[in-house]
C-alpha cells in the first residue's frame, strides 16, 4: 500500500479564535507543507454533505486539533430554533459536528490510551481554559477528559508551537497514514436518460474532486486592521458583529467561589492606609474578571453604536490597544449592559471585593498579596509614577505583573471603576453598597501611570463620584459565575 503525508485536520470557531488559527496554521504549513493540512469549512466542495466529507476526511488524518478559545463555549446562534443559545447547543452546529466525528474516530481505553490511528488534541488559545464535562453537550463530554496543550500568546508562542509540532511528530512517527479511502459522499442520483449513454470507464471517468482542499484565503474578520489590531486577537479579544453591530469580547479570567481576606492590616503592610482596615474575611460567589482593562478599541465600537465619544477621542483612538480613559461611571456601567446585550452574557463591572480577590488573592497559598505579583514593588511588574512613562501603556505590556488569577494591569496605567458605593470596612454585600443608583462616590481601584507604588497596592482604595470624567480613569468587566 502506497504511503500518502499523515494529514492535520484542524476545527475551530471563526468567531472564537480565527486571528490565532490563522498564525498557527501558517507555522504548520512551514513545516508540513500545505497539502496535509485541512481547514475550515470553505475547504469542502459545494454541493457535499458536510457530516459525511468530514467523516471522509478525518478517516485519512493522523492528528486532529481541536482549537479551543475564550469564547467556543459561548457564542451564541444568531437564527433558526436555537436563536439565542450557544451554538454548540444546536446539533447542526459545524464545531459540534466535527468534535462529535472526531471523538467517535479517535476513542480511548480505560487507561486514557488511544486506540486508533487518529489522536485528538484539544489546543487552548487565548488564555483560554478546558470546558467541564457539564458545559457540554451529552455526546461531547468526553472532550472534557482529554488533556489539552496550549499555545499562548507572545513571547511564548514560538515555543507553544514548537512543542505542538513535536506532539505532532512524534505520534505520526508511529502512526503512518495509509492510502486514502474511498470517500463516502454519496454520489447524487440521476434520472435513466430515454437515449442510453456511453458508461464512463476508467479511462474516461471524469478526475473525482480531491479528497480534502485547503483555505486559499483568511476569515473575513468582524472588524478591520485598522480598528482591530491583531495584538489584542493575540491577548485573546475577540471581534464579533451581530445585526450589523460590531463589538469586542474579552478574554476572561475564572475566579473561584470562597472566602479570602480583604483589606489590610498596618504590622504586615506600613504603608497601609486607615480606609483600608480592618483585614476581615469576605466570601464571594464564583465570578469570572476580564484579563485587562476595556481598551480603546472596545470602546470605539460603542462609540460607533451610540455615537457618545469620550473626551480627546481622535488622540485616544490612535492607540487602540491602550485602556480607554475620560469614562465616567455611569458611562462604563452604560457599556457592560451594551454589550450585554450584544452577546446575551451579564457583563457588569465588579465589585470592590472582586476586583481585590482578583488582583491579590493566591488560592496556592491560601494568602493574600501586597501587589497582584508579590510582595515587593517591581518596576518591571507594573506602569505607575516610578516608571516614568508618562501616559497609558498597551494593556498586556506588563506580562510579569500578573495577578494569582491571571489578570493584567491592575496596577497602575489606568484607575479603574468598580460597580461598589464608597463605604467604611468591613465589606458587606448586603449594607447597600452594591446599589445600582445611587448619586454617592463609587470605588476606583488600582492607581495609573501618575500614581507611585503605594498607590498601586492591591489594597488600596481611592473614590470618585460617578458623573466624574479623568484623563487616569477607565475600567474592566466582569461576569457572574465562571466562564
Amino acid at each position: 500500500m502506497t504511503a500518502v503525508p499523515n494529514k492535520i485536520f484542524i476545527s475551530y470557531r471563526r468567531d472564537d479564535s480565527s486571528a490565532t488559527v490563522d498564525r498557527i496554521y501558517d507555522r504548520l504549513k512551514d513545516h508540513f507543507g500545505r497539502d496535509p493540512i485541512f481547514m475550515d469549512v470553505d475547504s469542502i466542495p459545494p454541493g457535499y454533505g458536510f457530516p459525511g466529507y468530514v467523516k471522509s476526511v478525518l478517516r485519512q488524518c493522523r492528528i486532529a486539533l481541536i482549537i479551543i478559545g475564550p469564547i467556543w463555549l459561548s457564542v451564541l446562534s444568531d437564527d433558526g430554533p436555537y436563536k439565542g443559545q450557544p451554538r454548540l447547543a444546536d446539533p447542526a452546529d459545524f464545531v459540534r459536528i466535527e468534535v462529535e466525528q472526531t471523538l467517535a474516530l479517535a476513542p480511548v481505553n480505560d487507561d486514557g490510551r488511544p486506540i486508533s490511528d487518529l489522536l485528538l488534541m484539544p489546543v487552548l488559545v487565548q488564555g483560554a481554559r478546558m470546558p467541564h464535562a457539564e458545559e457540554l453537550p451529552a455526546n461531547l463530554r468526553a472532550l472534557a477528559e482529554r488533556n489539552a496543550t496550549q499555545i499562548r500568546r507572545n513571547p511564548d508562542f514560538d515555543h507553544d508551537i514548537n512543542r505542538l509540532i513535536a506532539h505532532i511528530n512524534s505520534w505520526t512517527a508511529t502512526h503512518p497514514a495509509s492510502a486514502p479511502p474511498t470517500l463516502e459522499t454519496p454520489e447524487p442520483a440521476i434520472p435513466a436518460p430515454a437515449t442510453p449513454k456511453p458508461v464512463a470507464t476508467q479511462a474516461n471517468a471524469p478526475a473525482p474532486p480531491p479528497p480534502y482542499m485547503l483555505l486559499a484565503t483568511p476569515t473575513t474578520p468582524a472588524l478591520p486592521p485598522d480598528r482591530f489590531p491583531l495584538r489584542l486577537a493575540e491577548l485573546g479579544f475577540t471581534a464579533q458583529k451581530r445585526d450589523g453591530v460590531a463589538f469586542i469580547v474579552p478574554s476572561v479570567c475564572a475566579v473561584p467561589a470562597g472566602e479570602f481576606p480583604m483589606g489590610s492590616i498596618k504590622r504586615r503592610d506600613p504603608q497601609a492606609f486607615n480606609n483600608e482596615q480592618p483585614l476581615h474575611r469576605v466570601t464571594l460567589d464564583a465570578f469570572s474578571i476580564a484579563r485587562f482593562p476595556v481598551t480603546v478599541a472596545e470602546y470605539a465600537c460603542f462609540v460607533e453604536a451610540q455615537q457618545r465619544q469620550p473626551q480627546k477621542w481622535a488622540i485616544q483612538m490612535r492607540k487602540l490597544d491602550h485602556p480607554v480613559v475620560y469614562v465616567s461611571w455611569d458611562d462604563a456601567v452604560a457599556y457592560a449592559a451594551w454589550l450585554a446585550q450584544q452577546t446575551g452574557q451579564p457583563w457588569r463591572l465588579p465589585t470592590e471585593a472582586e476586583w481585590e480577590k482578583s488582583a491579590r488573592w493566591d488560592p496556592s497559598t491560601g494568602s493574600v498579596r501586597l501587589y497582584p505579583w508579590g510582595n515587593g514593588f517591581d518596576l518591571s511588574c507594573a506602569n505607575t509614577r516610578e516608571s516614568g512613562r508618562g501616559g497609558t501603556t498597551p494593556v498586556g505590556s506588563y506580562p510579569s505583573g500578573v495577578s494569582p488569577a491571571g489578570a493584567e494591569d491592575m496596577a497602575g496605567n489606568v484607575w479603574e471603576w468598580t460597580h461598589s458605593l464608597y463605604m467604611q470596612y468591613p465589606y458587606a454585600v448586603s449594607d447597600g453598597r452594591e446599589v445600582d443608583h445611587s448619586t454617592g462616590n463609587r470605588v476606583l481601584r488600582g492607581g495609573s501611570w501618575n500614581d507611585n507604588q503605594q498607590v498601586a497596592r492591591a489594597a488600596y482604595r481611592f473614590l470618585n463620584r460617578p458623573d466624574d470624567l479623568y484623563h487616569l480613569t477607565g475600567f474592566r468587566l466582569a461576569l457572574s459565575g465562571s466562564a
